[in-house]
C-alpha cells in the first residue's frame, strides 16, 4: 500500500530538488523534511499511527 501511494504522490509532483517539489494540479511549491523518530508502542498504536500517516500522505519506512 505504501508504495501504491507513493507512486501515485510521485505522479502529481515534479521533483526539483532533494528537499522542494511542485504540485502539478496547483502549481504549489512543497517544501519536505526528513526526521527520525524511534517510537515504542503496542502492535495497534503502531498501526494506528501508519494508518494516520498514510492517509496525510506520509512518505515513512519502517526499520526493524
Amino acid at each position: 500500500m505504501l508504495k501504491k501511494r507513493k507512486k501515485r504522490r510521485e505522479k502529481d509532483e515534479v521533483k526539483v530538488s532533494e528537499t522542494k517539489s511542485v504540485d502539478k494540479s496547483t502549481g504549489e511549491v512543497i517544501d519536505k523534511v526528513a526526521v527520525s523518530y524511534e517510537l515504542t508502542g503496542t502492535k495497534e498504536q503502531i498501526q494506528a499511527l501508519e494508518n494516520y500517516m498514510d492517509n496525510l500522505g506520509i512518505l515513512y519506512r519502517k526499520r526493524g
